[in-house]
């Protein structure tokens, strides 16, 4: 499904930055790039004899990205299979990106909207993450995400967003904060800009 794409993407796109900011696991290092293969031989296929070389790239999925203020919308078109989309954000602390959000739609027709978020590994289970307003909000209510697992590069957590939550979250104007608490126990705040995202997520719904 659509989720384990958008998990697979952040942990992608962040490993660096949460490599660097991780005191309680060290990163992999990257293995080193497969030789590509001979022209002769089709991916995944025995060599076919006369058979035309394939194009460079040709079974690689097609990768396209827009961005909207702090937003940027991401889609894959696999070589098989519907266009899989999503708008995401690179979360800073102090300049530093630390951490990612994205809010995708699961691939099965009529599941809402789906908030899925990357942190640091040094991160406690003992609090849910939540989405939350600035300090002086007091009318926004929480978004509560639940913690799936931890990869190398960080740790997941995700809730799926009503239609009340995804109208709140377009017309805000003020910085929210994704907040979690790390392995010491102490609270840590992440920004969550609102600024392109009502955009994104037009230009989300239009690629289904």
């Amino acid at each position: 499904m659509q989720r384990a794409i958008l998990i697979l993407a952040l942990a992608a796109l962040c490993g660096p930055a949460l490599a660097q900011r991780s005191r309680a696991q060290t990163a992999p290092a990257p293995a080193p790039a497969a030789a590509p293969a001979p022209a002769t031989a089709p991916a995944q296929q025995p060599p076919q004899i006369g058979a035309p070389a394939p194009a460079p790239g040709a079974n690689e999925p097609q990768r396209t990205t827009a961005t909207f203020g702090d937003w940027t919308l991401r889609c894959v078109r696999p070589e098989r299979g519907p266009q899989l989309c999503e708008v995401d954000q690179v979360l800073s602390d102090k300049g530093q990106a630390v951490a990612q959000t994205a809010i995708g739609r699961p691939a099965r027709a009529g599941e809402p909207l789906r908030v899925t978020v990357l942190v640091p590994v040094n991160v406690s289970f003992a609090i849910q993450p939540r989405l939350v307003g600035s300090d002086s909000e007091s009318t926004f209510a929480p978004i509560f995400l639940t913690w799936r697992r931890c990869v190398p590069n960080g740790c997941i957590a995700d809730a799926s967003l009503t239609d009340d939550q995804v109208r709140r979250l377009r017309a805000r104007t003020e910085n929210a904060r994704v907040l979690f608490q790390d392995a010491t126990g102490r609270e840590a705040a992440l920004p969550f800009g609102p600024r392109g995202l009502e955009q994104a997520l037009d230009a989300l719904a239009k690629e289904g």
